[in-house]
């Protein structure tokens, strides 16, 4: 088992070097060499130091690392979900995350919860080809240390862009939405459920209301930003 680990591992380091070498790294900004997200323009998008606490029916809290306000943030989140796509901007982002939690004075302890993402339609999974919330949980799930399971929840239909929707439309937009293909595997978990962006929280609280009702313990929500309205 360890021989397979060790040749996996160098495996994804020469097809990581060959990638750099054919598509050299840059900053999305200011295109400064060798990173995706320089330190200068990374301190632009301004992490939040503190956490607004903010629950739902089923969402028991919802952490964000930053304001989609901010322009920088707006910028990253739209290369990393529309064409042309950017999916290696995940481990930038999933790095703002893991400042915020620095930054809090008290940080949250997710040792006893389990990582999931929203999930994508088969026809929206197709267009971008990456589900940009599943991501964005690889890498939170080895920065928390906390197992990821990428099959706890399920697109069950087709649903319309929330980008425009109203709190009430976007509610009913993604009601009956989500299915749980194997209630086993959420009974009795605490689960941190992630997103890129959380808006009126329609989405990740109609997750959290499968979740639950199919045995989950608890279900915190995660995202890159949030948008007030």
């Amino acid at each position: 088992m360890k021989a397979k680990n060790t040749i996996k591992q160098v495996a994804r380091k020469w097809r990581s070097a060959l990638a750099d070498l054919v598509f050299p790294r840059t900053c999305f900004f200011c295109k400064s060499p060798k990173t995706l997200l320089c330190p200068d323009c990374e301190s632009l998008c301004e992490v939040a130091p503190a956490h607004s606490r903010h629950s739902g029916k089923y969402i028991a809290d919802c952490y964000a690392a930053a304001s989609y306000d901010n322009r920088f943030i707006e910028r990253l989140i739209a290369s990393f979900k529309y064409e042309p796509f950017s999916k290696e901007l995940a481990k930038p982002l999933a790095r703002l995350i893991g400042q915020h939690f620095e930054l809090l004075d008290s940080a949250p302890d997710f040792k006893e919860f389990i990582i999931a993402a929203v999930p994508l339609s088969k026809k929206r999974l197709r267009w971008r080809g990456y589900n940009q919330a599943q991501e964005l949980a690889k890498i939170l799930a080895e920065i928390l240390d906390i197992p990821l399971d990428p099959s706890c929840l399920a697109r069950l239909k087709e649903t319309a862009c929330q980008v425009g929707l109203g709190a009430k439309n976007r509610q009913a937009n993604v009601a009956g939405a989500f299915g749980c293909p194997i209630p086993s595997q959420v009974l009795g978990k605490k689960i941190l459920l992630v997103d890129d962006v959380i808006t009126t929280g329609a989405t990740v609280e109609e997750c959290a209301k499968t979740l639950i009702k199919n045995g989950a313990k608890e279900v915190i929500a995660l995202a890159i930003a949030r948008q007030h309205q």
